[in-house]
């Protein structure tokens, strides 16, 4: 397990890491918004709900579309006006239209993702290229061993994902376009997943 001793996640925190890229964060937040508007079709008053708003750009973007805009955090931070701050246990037993993890599933333990009751989850996630051990993942701007618990390519996403009952329906690294490239490479991709309903005529064996 990561150290957590080693920093404090409190709003302190989200100012020394976001208050100085406003322009950025607002690029990215529209970028998302109109990628889960054209990929998951939300309708007026369909429940988003985004895990780990952070200062809650997203949010603030997301309710202009009038979706019903909600926000789950570990600190107290206020989310936009027209917004709701929800409680874990919320996140867990309310129906969603579409979950969002923006850069914080690798910050988790996402077993829960099994028992979410969602249509969509859309993830967006630092693109590790290469395996724990080689030179480049120890020298990797975005490794966090006080912070993250996993690192994620596509591949290893989507097969996490499909044991979680979900299909991949989109993916893309559409935010390089503000974040910029790494190293030549991708640096971050973002996914949508649809749940698998089932009809209840499955075979099981």
């Amino acid at each position: 397990m990561p150290p957590y001793d080693k920093y404090v996640y409190d709003i302190q925190y989200l100012k020394d890491r976001y208050f100085d890229i406003p322009e950025k964060i607002a690029a990215i937040s529209h970028l998302r918004a109109g990628l889960i508007l054209g990929v998951t079709t939300p309708m007026s008053g369909d429940p988003l709900l985004d895990v780990g708003y952070g200062t809650g750009g997203f949010l603030g973007v997301i309710q202009k579309y009038r979706v019903r805009a909600c926000g789950v955090e570990v600190i107290d931070y206020p989310v936009p006006d027209g917004c709701y701050a929800i409680s874990d246990q919320e996140m867990r037993y309310c129906h969603w239209h579409t979950v969002t993890f923006f850069d914080s599933v690798e910050h988790t333990i996402p077993h829960y993702l099994a028992i979410l009751n969602t249509t969509y989850v859309v993830i967006t996630a630092p693109w590790c290229h290469e395996a724990p051990g080689t030179e480049w993942f120890h020298n990797w701007k975005h490794r966090r061993y006080d912070e993250h618990l996993s690192h994620f390519n596509p591949d290893s996403l989507r097969s996490m994902l499909s044991e979680y009952k979900y299909e991949e329906v989109w993916r893309g690294n559409p935010e390089d376009i503000v974040r910029g490239t790494l190293d030549g490479r991708e640096n971050t991709f973002t996914a949508i997943f649809k749940k698998i309903l089932f009809t209840g005529n499955e075979v099981r064996v």
